[in-house]
């Protein structure tokens, strides 16, 4: 599992190997992970702080792992968690 919260500006409130972000598109973020951290693509879970609600997740396979979310308006603090997914 990994946690952490994301700036309005695709960046880590927190430093961190866990994961990185990138600006994705111009309402969301891809979140990368180690292809090490997840035996299979990982099932984001988010919350943004705010108004703002999310309209797509996509969680990926190529290397290395990564989520996607877009939100309903521009970027603001998102918490998020990625767990291990079943399959």
């Amino acid at each position: 599992m990994v946690s952490g919260l994301i700036n309005a500006n695709c960046t880590q409130q927190l430093s961190t190997s866990a994961y990185t972000v990138t600006i994705h598109g111009t309402d969301g973020c891809l979140i990368t992970f180690p292809k090490s951290t997840f035996t299979s693509p990982p099932v984001l879970i988010l919350t943004p702080i705010g108004s703002e609600t999310i309209t797509s997740i996509v969680e990926g396979s190529t290397s290395p792992w990564f989520a996607e979310y877009t939100l309903s308006g521009p970027s603001e603090i998102v918490n998020f968690t990625a767990v291990q997914s079943s399959s």
